[in-house]
């Protein structure tokens, strides 16, 4: 109910976070260990939050973090994606589908599995009416809409290994390096950076050409290129194939 509000609001309207306190500090605080000893942590952090922060930035800070599937980490990047529509402009359907999606993102990715999305905001609703929260009006126009679903693809990565090489670095100092919305500044030349690439498939192809009985599950390169007089990368290619070296 909390979320509900918070979304339909455009995060002006909070309540009862106590119940997302601890969940939020398993999923940033703690090592996903199972042990007395963390459980008892888990639950003195939690009381120490909810000391220091009020409930709405509990609850904003709860929103912002979780995973929404399709590359959309937190509730408001996943609305103007899924839907292109900001907080205060969601259905209540619109919503329902977003609270629906935390507990298994890839399965109820609108995009990919519409049925299924649609079918657990359906349960959203009707449990809201059940517990009284929504009218029965309010309830009939949520069960029949079935909302317009924006199949976005994020920007595409131009340089992969460079990216994982700055969140290998950034992460331990930077918990919510994905969701607190950084801004990092980097050196790589996108230039040079298509050369590297494409300097290093032609030489595997090569090999491949001249090596027919080479082992292509091993056969793989690196390319870093670096400005001998400022020491800024320029360029970094971890392997030939990204999915594959990653």
């Amino acid at each position: 109910r909390a979320i509900v509000k918070i979304i339909r609001s455009g995060g002006k309207t909070m309540e009862g976070a106590s119940t997302l306190t601890q969940q939020f500090i398993k999923n940033t605080e703690l090592t996903p260990e199972r042990t007395i000893t963390r459980k008892i942590r888990e639950a003195l952090l939690a009381y120490k939050m909810e000391t220091i922060l009020s409930k709405e930035q509990i609850l904003e800070r709860y929103l912002n973090y979780i995973f929404f599937g399709h590359g959309y980490y937190g509730v408001k990047t996943a609305a103007q994606g899924y839907f292109h529509k900001n907080l205060n402009e969601l259905s209540l359907k619109e919503i329902a589908m977003l609270v629906g999606m935390p507990k298994a993102p890839s399965s109820y990715d609108p995009t990919k599995h519409l049925d299924l999305s649609i079918a657990r905001a359906n349960n959203v609703v009707a449990r809201m009416y059940t517990l009284g929260w929504i009218s029965k009006a309010e309830y009939d126009e949520a069960m029949k809409e079935i909302p317009q679903v924006y199949d976005d693809t994020l920007t595409q990565n131009a340089a992969p290994y460079v990216v994982d090489e700055v969140i290998k670095q950034l992460s331990p100092s930077s918990k919510d390096l994905k969701t607190g919305g950084y801004k990092i500044t980097l050196n790589r030349d996108l230039d040079v950076q298509e050369m590297a690439q494409n300097a290093l498939k032609f030489g595997y192809d090569e090999i491949v050409k001249r090596d027919k009985d080479a082992n292509l599950s091993t056969l793989n390169g690196a390319m870093v290129v670096v400005n001998h007089q400022s020491g800024d990368v320029l360029a970094l290619v971890g392997g030939v194939d990204y999915e594959k070296s990653n």
